[in-house]
């Protein structure tokens, strides 16, 4: 009975013991376990902090790009209005300078058909005080006088309607529009090579009126440039040519404060002189014509 007992408090004994150690083992691994799971906790607090400042990071990045971004823009938007500014400065300055010019051309035109009208006055004065010295013409004197009369009411009457297509162009030309000034740049370059163009012409023109009289046409007596109006031909008008069975003659007119050599057509009732690459109608023109 006491070895048994001794035994079963034995048994217990060593139970007791391999339960502790099994506890201590149970705790052991539930402490490795419990330290596992906070290092996978540590390590997924830092790759998430990581994470995170990367996020964080490029935020800012993009942030800052962003800034750049719009300052660039804005200074792009500054230089542009600065740019748009200055080119609508410009163009103002032009446009006044060109209205200026065209004043002043105004202005002098009128003065030039001022002066052409008093010179007309005074001729119309002396033909009538010859007319009264002379009885026998004074009928024909007065026939002229009113041609003449006619003539300078057809003459403002056709200065009246140039002013008033030309305050309509200067009209037009106040409105003209950037590419209009471009197409002018482009019309002013063209001009400047038909220009040229013309004065090679008009020495040409000027030899051939100097040695016209190998053209058959007899060179004697006195000549003199006649004013012509429509189709009328003075007599002794000179014959520069032939359109068909027509005769051209040599004529000359203004334009653009020049004196341009060209022809005269009667069947058109005006002259024409070439400027610009282009032949120009005139109404009040001059006829070459030899006092025989």
């Amino acid at each position: 009975m006491e070895t048994g007992e001794i035994t079963f408090g034995g048994n217990a004994e060593a139970d007791r013991i391999r339960a502790e150690e099994e506890a201590e083992r149970i705790r052991q691994e539930a402490e490795a376990d419990r330290k596992r799971q906070d290092a996978a906790e540590t390590e997924q607090r830092e790759r998430e902090a990581e994470a995170r400042d990367r996020r964080h990071a490029e935020a800012d990045r993009l942030r800052k790009e962003a800034e750049d971004e719009r300052i660039r823009r804005n200074a792009a938007e500054a230089e542009l209005k600065r740019l748009e500014s200055a080119e609508a400065e410009r163009i103002r300055r032009e446009t006044e300078a060109r209205n200026r010019r065209h004043a002043e051309a105004d202005r002098l035109r009128q003065e030039a058909e001022a002066e052409r009208l008093r010179r007309n006055a005074a001729e119309a004065d002396r033909i009538r005080r010859e007319a009264d010295a002379d009885k026998g013409q004074r009928d024909a004197e007065a026939n002229r006088n009113r041609r003449h009369v006619e003539a300078d009411r057809l003459r403002q009457e056709a200065e009246a309607d140039r002013m008033r297509r030309y305050a309509a162009e200067a009209d037009r030309n106040r409105q003209e529009t950037e590419e209009d000034r471009m197409r002018r740049d482009a019309e002013a370059n063209r001009n400047r090579r038909h220009a040229e163009a013309d004065r090679v012409r008009k020495e040409a023109e000027a030899e051939r009126l100097r040695r016209f009289g190998d053209k058959g046409v007899a060179l004697v007596g006195d000549f003199s440039w006649v004013a012509g109006r429509g189709g009328s031909i003075p007599p002794g008008a000179v014959v520069g040519g032939q359109d068909g069975a027509e005769s051209i003659y040599i004529a000359r007119a203004h334009h653009e404060r020049d004196l341009i050599p060209g022809k005269l057509v009667p069947s058109h009732g005006v002259a024409y002189v070439p400027h610009g690459g282009k032949e120009h109608a005139k109404m009040e023109f001059e006829v070459i014509q030899f006092q025989i």
